[in-house]
């Protein structure tokens, strides 16, 4: 019992929940230089917490997503919930992924060829769409890919549905939320290089430098790598984000910034099932089955894909924002922006084991995607007073056009799962081979509005 309430208390401490700890007087225990291990378990009973937790509610913090009113946290109308970068570099969290799963209520899953698919309150992959600061590229399933935290200065999440332009959510919204440039006298440089098992490294360089007193310039950059923990399963990410602010005159601000990102995912698609009798090592805790399959422990890091397999991605961020306070009571956004992308999936996915010839058959299939999305969106926000009320009116335009070519190609000349075969516990990877490849062009044009108009009755 004394060791799992020092595990619960280590857990505890490491969630963030707190980071400072003082033991009561009657203890006379000095906090400063014990051990929170050390402690008995009568002194563990009497710890007081005190200071700040590593992660704030951010009450009074204003969000960006569907916020039109620049209404607090506090008195948002939804459930949204932010982890901003110093909450995101105490925890140690490394990608979108993971500072997401940190939230209450809301979970991932990732796959080779959907690497982020967001589920909360019931709903789903589309259903929870995704922003990157505030603009939405439609389908979330076609826009997500592995983030770094590095380059974000926060992950906003808000919880059910709410309009964010287009399209409509019906489970959540995630908004990831990049580092912008800063006004400073003095430039602020960050240096960041990390390193682990299976020849895993990154690096992280952020620069904010002023140009003058009116304008300021950022770079941040993220490199990593790794071997991966299954044969021939290296990955590799660069992501790239450069900005200028521009303050024409105090009450506008002007930043014209680029996100350039790409990366090479593991290309490992798993593990087959066999008959238990054809296992040299068979393992029946992992998975169960009605056919008595399971997972042979000498092939876990086998990789059945073949040598010239991809899953690669390359895409690049264009944006020119704007946002000026007209007046004190009048405030207007304005962004344009482009998007280009372009993917890759060439890899034999399915594989099946054949009890008659004791082999592995595989499958192929190619996708290769190109979009290309161009848009504007614009704001407007007016409070004003009137019979004793606050009025706040905001209205927003947004149109856009995305363009999506798909390439879809497998080898026809055979059964879709059964391209050839390979051994189980001695694979030879092979090559992709040839594949009837077909293709189709989309063109989708999208033009949404809305008007708002909040009341605000003052109590006397």
């Amino acid at each position: 019992m004394k060791h799992f309430f020092h595990l619960s208390v280590a857990i505890w401490f490491f969630l963030g929940l707190a980071p400072v700890v003082s033991a009561t007087p009657e203890d006379h225990v000095d906090s400063s230089s014990a051990d929170i291990f050390d402690f008995s378990l009568v002194e563990l009973a009497s710890i007081k917490v005190t200071g700040a937790a590593i992660r704030s509610l951010h009450l009074s913090l204003i969000p960006d997503t569907n916020n039109p009113h620049q209404l607090t946290v506090h008195s948002y109308a939804s459930s949204v919930d932010v982890v901003d970068s110093k909450t995101i570099e105490a925890r140690g969290l490394k990608n979108v992924v993971e500072v997401v799963e940190s939230m209450v209520g809301i979970l991932s899953g990732e796959s080779p060829s959907e690497p982020y698919s967001f589920s909360t309150r019931g709903f789903t992959r589309n259903a929870v769409t995704v922003l990157y600061d505030g603009i939405s590229l439609g389908l979330s399933t076609l826009n997500m890919r592995p983030l770094n935290t590095f380059n974000l200065e926060r992950v906003e999440v808000v919880k059910g549905a709410s309009t964010v332009m287009a399209p409509t959510t019906s489970g959540g919204t995630v908004n990831i939320i990049n580092k912008k440039p800063v006004l400073s006298r003095v430039p602020i440089n960050d240096v960041l290089v990390r390193s682990g098992e299976f020849n895993s490294h990154s690096m992280d360089l952020a620069i904010n430098a002023p140009i003058n007193e009116s304008s300021a310039y950022r770079v941040d950059i993220n490199h990593s790598q790794s071997d991966g923990w299954v044969d021939r399963s290296d990955s590799q990410s660069l992501n790239t984000t450069m900005a200028l602010l521009v303050k024409p005159i105090k009450a506008m601000d002007v930043n014209v910034s680029f996100n350039y990102l790409e990366d090479e995912l593991p290309a490992y698609w798993g593990t087959p099932l066999v008959p238990q009798g054809s296992a040299q090592s068979p393992n029946s805790s992992v998975v169960d089955t009605d056919q008595d399959l399971v997972i042979d422990n000498n092939t876990r890091f086998n990789n059945y894909n073949v040598a010239d397999n991809a899953i690669t991605s390359s895409s690049l961020w264009s944006r020119l924002d704007l946002h000026w306070h007209l007046s004190s009571d009048t405030v207007i956004n304005a962004n344009a922006y482009s998007y280009q992308a372009d993917r890759l999936w060439k890899n034999a996915e399915s594989y099946a084991f054949d009890v008659i010839d004791g082999q592995v058959h595989r499958d192929r299939l190619l996708i290769d995607h190109e979009r290309y999305v161009r848009g504007f969106k614009f704001g407007l926000t007016h409070d004003f007073t009137y019979f004793d009320a606050h009025h706040s009116f905001a209205i927003s335009f947004e149109s856009s056009i995305n363009d999506f070519t798909r390439v879809v190609g497998f080898d026809l000349s055979s059964d879709f799962y059964d391209v050839d075969a390979v051994s189980l516990n001695d694979p030879v990877a092979g090559s992709f081979g040839v594949y009837d490849a077909r293709s189709d062009k989309q063109t989708h044009i999208v033009d949404a509005w809305s008007l708002q108009h909040r009341v605000t009755f003052n109590n006397k």
